[in-house]
């Protein structure tokens, strides 16, 4: 995996061996540290929203780097671990009731279990549809109620529901109504 150190407005990056071993020359400074690989991602203690609001479109696929751990490095340190998730991706596409594409949309996952599954610093539980509908997500392995927004839209028809293995791509298809 790439390794990042992120301090808002540069980063510098190592590539981590078969190991896991790092190491990356910084000045002294204040860092949010994450991953960037396939089939791991770096993620932060889920957010509990008590009443879940449409993403606004700057939190597509958008860097959440607030989410990240920060780390204050003074001098040189040795033994900074970065937990990582196993993760999966969700191919689908958004339609609507007669199976017409929906382009625009922005489709959010909310994860099922009861603990509250980690949110992905880079971003990727949040995305907007292409064209053609299609969008792809990566997030943590585990079960997923898929949400889609669109201003032309009234909502879903039914939330999609989607079980997100490591290492593996999900598909599914969310169909949204008319409002």
């Amino acid at each position: 995996v790439e390794v990042v150190f992120a301090d808002g407005s540069s980063e510098s990056s190592a590539v981590a061996d078969v190991a896991g071993r790092y190491s990356i020359d910084l000045p002294a400074g204040r860092y949010r540290p994450f991953v960037r690989g396939d089939g791991v991602m770096s993620a932060a203690p889920p957010v509990r929203e008590r009443l879940p609001a449409r993403p606004r479109p700057e939190q597509v696929a958008a860097t959440r780097l607030e989410l990240a751990a920060a780390l204050d490095l003074r001098t040189s340190t040795d033994g900074v671990d970065l937990e990582v998730e196993r993760s999966g991706k969700v191919h689908g596409r958004v339609i609507d009731t007669h199976g017409k594409p929906i382009a625009g949309a922005i489709v959010r996952a909310f994860a099922t279990d009861d603990v509250g599954t980690a949110r992905p610093v880079l971003g990727t539980d949040v995305a907007e549809t292409d064209g053609a509908g299609g969008f792809q997500l990566e997030v943590a392995a585990t079960t997923y109620r898929l949400d889609a927004f669109h201003d032309r839209y009234g909502g879903v028809a039914a939330y999609a529901m989607v079980a997100v293995d490591a290492g593996q791509t999900a598909e599914t298809e969310i169909t949204m109504q008319a409002g």
